[in-house]
């Protein structure tokens, strides 16, 4: 997993943070205010949609390109999708790809501590959390569950005494 910081800094994305920047809820940052933020979200699209659809002209073309080809250079693509900010990063030379990158919601969520010693906001929603079943963490799921990560971006629970 990447450690991705802004201004050395790890940050939790989504749509928590998204209703927290632009005020629409501030009431807290536990498991549950991720939920009503989703919701309130959710319910903030749906009443969007309803104007956008009415700005959909049938028949007339929105979107035009001028397909060519580039043999070198970089770009960068920056977007909020559901679970959070998501970074696409690309380095091109004579036709061929020298570096891509791929900063999804998830990296941001459950960085890990990084070169600094600073943690990411998963590891920081989990300490001192109290697990009363070692074997079926359930407070553990609940919270990292609330970020909505990627599900191929597996969690996994490890204990080193069993295999």
């Amino acid at each position: 997993m990447k450690a991705p910081r802004y201004a050395n800094e790890p940050y939790e994305a989504g749509p928590l943070a998204r209703m927290w920047i632009n005020g629409e809820y501030r009431k807290g940052i536990s498991v549950m205010d991720r939920h009503i933020a989703r919701m309130l979200e959710s319910k903030k699209i749906a009443q969007a949609l309803s104007v956008w659809i009415d700005q959909v002209i049938p028949g007339t073309v929105d979107y035009a390109s001028s397909l060519h080809t580039l043999v070198s250079g970089e770009g960068i693509g920056l977007t909020e999708a559901p679970r959070g900010a998501l970074l696409h990063y690309i380095k091109y030379s004579n036709g061929s790809i020298d570096n891509y990158q791929i900063i999804t919601p998830t990296c941001w969520n459950a960085s890990p501590t990084d070169a600094k010693g600073v943690l990411g906001p998963i590891e920081k929603a989990l300490i001192g959390v109290e697990v009363k079943d070692a074997n079926n963490p359930i407070e553990l799921i609940r919270i990292v569950h609330s970020f909505d990560p990627c599900t191929a971006c597996a969690v996994h629970v490890i204990n080193p005494t069993k295999k």
